[in-house]
């Protein structure tokens, strides 16, 4: 990590934790909304600096095994939602 990302890390959070003590207001609402869009963005300009730095290593076999890999926490938490929903509904599978 770079300095500056560090810094608007840290700046990021730090609005997170202001805006949680802050009562229920419009600057609470942007605050939370800004710091939280600030993360996304960043999170998705370093996956894409990843990929973009290992593109020529990947193969039509290593594209099948990394989703392959990424399906099985999907498919875990589509489970668990299933269940959740059975009981939420009451089904008799779940008892």
């Amino acid at each position: 990590m770079t300095i500056m990302r560090d810094i608007g890390f840290s700046l990021a959070v730090g609005g997170l934790v202001v805006a949680n003590l802050l009562s229920d207001s419009p600057l609470r609402i942007g605050m939370r909304y800004s710091a939280i869009a600030y993360l996304s963005v960043d999170f998705l300009l370093q996956a894409r600096a990843g990929y973009l730095r290992r593109r020529p290593h990947w193969t039509p076999e290593s594209w099948r095994r990394y989703f392959i890999a990424a399906a099985v926490p999907v498919g875990a938490l589509l489970i668990v939602a299933g269940m959740l929903v059975a009981l939420d509904w009451r089904l008799p599978i779940v008892g």
